[in-house]
């Protein structure tokens, strides 16, 4: 045996080890190479499968990529498998397998987009908006998934937070033309064409792609009344429009609608001649022009016109169709329809049109179209047209009907003198009494002649003690003869025949506020904020009341600012809320805005005791006390009688 030298002997066996080890590792952990790969083929294979369109094998070589890998991602297989299962409009199995990959990936963005087309496929809404809004905040860059969350987001009605997502789109590709459609869509079905024509008069409309854009533009100067703008921008951008192409055809067909809705026939038949392919809406207009088949154009024209925005035309053949039927009452009645349907979505055009067409036809005891034409001058500050109306409604003869209709209306402006007339004509002519007598205590109530509407309220309780309105106007009188006490009593019945009135709570609020009984008051103030939570005065009420009380303040400062977002410049708010801050030791803040409030106060020529106390109780609370009894000296001349004031100021 050949002696070894200790030195090599070592060597020997660290090779021998190394090698050992060696032999180990491929003993053991290279069957799993082969086996990785054997995944990745079947993986491949199934890819293969897919494009020859062998569909059902490719699933099961999918299936067998994912048994082979074990612990390894298998993220991606899951989402071509999901694909697969898409082909195979299988959705539920879809989505089981997009789920799979996104659980080992969460940052896999295809495999979102494809789980959230998948939910909407199946009617789930709500958590494909949410998968949208997931892909979004991962990557904002992302124009394709923002747009499919405005489209859910109009879909069910949030157009505020659709009209975000546009903008939020358009701040990253400013004239991307879907977006702007979108945007300018929502605008324009919001009745804020104002606002759409503010950005839409900066664009110049050069390119094809602009045609929705000119389309919403030209709607949005007819819906303002302002047709001429309307018909020129439409004209202008069809000079820009190739022969026979599909935007001149569009452009053609806008603008025989608008020729329709202008009552300009003559041109609109013209333009229908002319026109290739005639939208359903046009045809039927084609139909009234021509008075053929108009049985079967009504039909059609009640079907499309459900939607004044998407189909104004339709709506406006149904009156026209209707006189060619020479049935002239119930064209009347659909102009009405019409002209309230179009003032609720801001299209003065069609409003003013409607009423001023129902008028041709109304019949000669109806008012209502007068009432409809004063309420909608009135609503966009035309007094004189207003008045005029007005003057015209109080000559015109009307039935018994229609001296409530005028007292309402009347009322509602505040022409006080002539709603008593109609309500005392209502008298003689009605069989029911108890509502002439509503209408004329609500008349007193306004003059401020209590006793005489407490009479009047009780003679309206002894034909009908159960009558909410008699048990209201009654409590309303006696709270106005400071008798809160009796007061509480027809109103809390009123209250239980009318549990969801809010005019009911607010003044038993303020009776209970009266006697002290401060937590009773913010009960029932409560209430009617959560009936009205958007009415300036009953959420400064309530502020005010549990500020007074020391209670909250946090929650009575929250409802007195909204308040003040609706009238900033109310110096009853600002009081208010100057008040609930000197209640939480926030003098300094408290004094800002009562000066404020003083301020406004003064320039509105008013003078409030109590305002000019509570700026006072500020200044002493800041150790100033001339400043103080500056303040409540001014308050003392105008409540002489009240003590309290009176030590203040010694």
């Amino acid at each position: 045996m050949t002696h070894v030298p200790a030195e090599v002997d070592e060597n020997i066996n660290i090779v021998m080890a190394v090698n050992l080890k060696f032999y180990i590792f491929i003993l053991f952990f290279l069957p799993g190479v082969f086996f990785a790969q054997t995944s990745y083929d079947s993986y491949l294979q199934g890819l293969n499968l897919i494009e020859e369109k062998k569909y059902d094998e490719a699933k099961v070589k999918l299936k067998e990529a994912i048994s082979l890998s074990e612990n390894e991602d298998t993220s991606k297989i899951y989402f071509e498998l999901g694909k697969l299962e898409t082909i195979l409009n299988n959705p539920v199995a879809a989505l089981s397998n997009y789920k799979k990959a996104i659980e080992q990936d969460q940052n896999f963005v295809e495999a979102l987009y494809e789980m959230a087309y998948t939910l909407e496929t199946l009617n789930r809404k709500s958590e494909a908006e949410k998968i949208w809004r997931d892909i979004v905040n991962k990557d904002p860059s992302k124009i394709d998934a923002w747009m499919q969350l405005a489209s859910l987001l109009e879909e069910r009605g949030a157009y505020q937070e659709a009209l975000t997502v546009y903008s939020n789109i358009l701040s990253i590709e400013s004239r991307y033309s879907p977006a702007e459609m979108g945007f300018y869509s929502i605008l324009t079905a919001l009745g804020r064409c104002d606002d759409a024509l503010l950005n839409l008069n900066k664009i110049s409309f050069e390119k094809v792609e602009d045609c929705g854009l000119v389309m919403i533009t030209a709607n949005c100067f007819r819906r303002n009344g302002r047709t001429n703008e309307s018909l020129a921008i439409i004209k202008k951008f069809l000079d820009k429009c190739e022969e026979g192409s599909l935007e001149q055809n569009i452009l053609l067909s806008v603008l025989a609608e608008h020729y329709y809705l202008m009552n300009r026939e003559d041109e609109c038949m013209n333009l229908l001649k002319k026109i290739e392919f005639l939208s359903p809406e046009l045809s039927i207009a084609k139909r009234e022009l021509t008075g053929e088949d108009l049985t079967n154009a009504l039909n059609d024209a009640v079907l499309f016109g459900q939607d004044l925005i998407q189909h104004p035309v339709s709506l406006w053949a149904i009156p026209k169709i209707l006189l060619k039927m020479k049935r002239q009452n119930d064209a009347y009645e659909i102009f009405l329809n019409i002209a309230d349907v179009a003032d609720s979505m801001g299209d003065d055009d069609m409003c003013i049109r409607s009423l001023m067409e129902s008028r041709k036809y109304a019949p000669t005891n109806s008012i209502s179209h007068l009432i409809m034409l004063s309420l909608f001058f009135a609503n966009r500050g035309y007094e004189e047209e207003t008045f005029k109306v007005l003057n015209e409604l109080l000559n015109t003869p009307c039935d018994c009907k229609g001296h409530a209709e005028k007292f309402r209306v009347l009322f509602s402006f505040r022409i006080t003198e002539d709603a008593k007339k109609e309500a005392i004509e209502y008298t003689q002519c009605s069989s029911s009494n108890v509502e002439s007598l509503v209408m004329l205590s609500l008349c007193l109530l306004d003059e401020g002649k209590y006793e005489e509407s407490l009479n009047l309220s009780k003679k309206i309780l002894r034909e009908d003690p159960e009558n909410t309105l008699g048990n209201a106007f009654a409590g309303y009188s006696l709270f106005g003869l400071f008798k809160f006490e009796d007061a509480i009593l027809y109103l809390e019945k009123a209250r239980t025949l009318s549990p969801t009135n809010h005019s009911i709570l607010f003044y038993l609020a303020q009776c209970y506020d009266r006697l002290n009984r401060k937590d009773d008051a913010i009960n029932l103030m409560t209430e009617a904020v959560n009936l009205k939570n958007d009415d300036p005065v009953y959420l400064n009420y309530l502020g005010y009341l549990m500020a007074d009380s020391g209670k909250s303040l946090d929650k009575a400062i929250e409802y007195i600012r909204k308040a003040l977002e609706a009238e900033p410049e109310n110096f009853y708010y600002l009081d208010s809320l100057g008040w609930a801050y000197f209640k939480q030791s926030n003098f300094k803040e408290a004094l800002a805005l009562m000066l404020k409030a003083v301020e406004y106060m003064e320039k509105s020529k008013k003078s409030e005791s109590v305002i000019y106390e509570h700026t006072g109780d500020v200044f002493n609370a800041l150790n100033k006390k001339r400043e103080a009894k500056k303040f409540w000296r001014k308050a003392l001349s105008l409540d002489e009688e009240n003590d309290n004031l009176k030590k203040k100021c010694r």
